[in-house]
């Protein structure tokens, strides 16, 4: 069995997908904005498991064809705090696939709705629970996405990233990512969204320039370390192989960590455990994504950790100092024989391979012939 890997850099990849059909996909134009607002709150969902085909057609709203609400600031039903947004609906959206539901938000301006999100205003604004709708959200571990709605506020389901259903809508918001920690400051909130946010704009631009003044000097990534110059390499290596690609973070689960900087010092580093919905050419998949700040040589905080959460080797605090001097962290990644050997292949399947499993973990697509 042959084990070939297709790494995105939080989504980011630096492989040259031959299955991937190129298309003219309209450029993102939704940034994340700066918080502000109150709270609110609603019940826990009722999940179904069911396939799309089997639920019944949205039940009949009163809401308008062309309609919107503000919601401020607050936490859901989960804790999830999501800064200040608005919800709509507009004409046309219905029957779509997520990429084209996607492509149907970004056209006017937004962005899919997260689960939180619908929650959120479900809450406020009852009859949003008799409209069935994609959301930005997902099951990291089935790489499945939930829809929402279609009987009531609470109703939930898991479905294939491939399916489609003639009278499912899509509800549009402003990007607003969820934030989940044990830190209760408003200005931990909106430092996290900040970060995060600036990273997904950065790479819906694909500008190398902003991803420059994000990345440490040194960046660990598939546990390997990259000069930055390098690393800006390979987005634009993937960018052009890969013109259909997007990246969409969901919530974050966000803890401080003690790491080490580049001259040993004590780092304290910001980690971000992240769920997000990945394009990589024609394929969409949900998963999570490890992104981890420390002190950079400016002393400002900067991002030096791209990873896998799921994986042994993906710390929770990082020394600089001898991940640079090894060139690695956790096991050799140039071993012979060693997991992590396989975990960072990146040459590009053979033209007309067959395909026995795929599977997400964190920002990398296997594909097990």
């Amino acid at each position: 069995m042959r084990t070939r890997t297709l790494c995105l850099l939080a989504s980011v990849v630096v492989v040259a997908l031959a299955a991937c059909k190129k298309s003219d996909d309209p450029k993102p134009t939704t940034a994340i904005p700066s918080a502000s607002g109150a709270t609110s709150a609603s019940a826990t969902p009722t999940v179904s498991a069911a396939p799309s085909a089997a639920p019944s057609a949205s039940a009949a709203t009163a809401l308008p064809a062309t309609w919107e609400k503000a919601i401020k600031e607050g936490a859901a039903y989960d804790k999830t705090w999501t800064a200040g947004y608005s919800i709509y609906r507009k004409p046309g959206g219905v029957g779509l696939s997520i990429t084209e539901a996607y492509s149907y938000c970004e056209s006017h301006g937004k962005a899919l709705c997260s689960e939180v999100q619908y929650r959120r205003a479900c809450a406020e604004e009852p009859e949003l629970g008799k409209i069935e709708t994609w959301t930005a959200s997902g099951d990291a571990a089935a790489d499945q996405l939930t829809v929402v709605g279609g009987e009531e506020c609470t109703s939930k389901q898991f479905v294939a990233t491939t399916d489609k259903k003639a009278s499912r809508a899509t509800l549009c918001c402003d990007r607003s990512i969820g934030v989940r920690t044990e830190y209760k400051s408003m200005d931990f909130y909106v430092a996290t969204q900040k970060h995060v946010g600036a990273y997904e704009n950065a790479l819906k631009a694909r500008d190398p320039l902003a991803l420059q003044d994000l990345y440490h000097d040194k960046v660990i990534f598939e546990n390997k370390v990259h000069d930055r110059a390098k690393l800006l390499e390979m987005h634009k290596a993937y960018w052009k192989a890969v013109p259909q690609q997007w990246t969409q973070f969901d919530y974050c689960r966000v803890t401080m960590h003690v790491g080490k900087d580049m001259e040993g010092a004590e780092d304290k580093q910001f980690q971000t455990d992240c769920a997000a919905l990945f394009r990589i050419g024609p394929d969409v998949h949900y998963a999570m994504q490890r992104i981890i700040k420390g002190r950079s040589a400016k002393g400002a905080a900067a991002i030096l950790f791209i990873g896998d959460v799921s994986s042994s080797s993906a710390p929770s605090g990082i020394d600089m100092k001898t991940a640079v001097e090894k060139g690695f962290i956790g096991e050799d990644p140039s071993a012979a024989g060693s997991a992590s050997a396989a975990a960072s292949a990146s040459a590009a399947p053979s033209a007309g391979a067959p395909t026995k499993e795929k599977k997400v973990r964190v920002g990398v697509l296997m594909v097990v012939d």
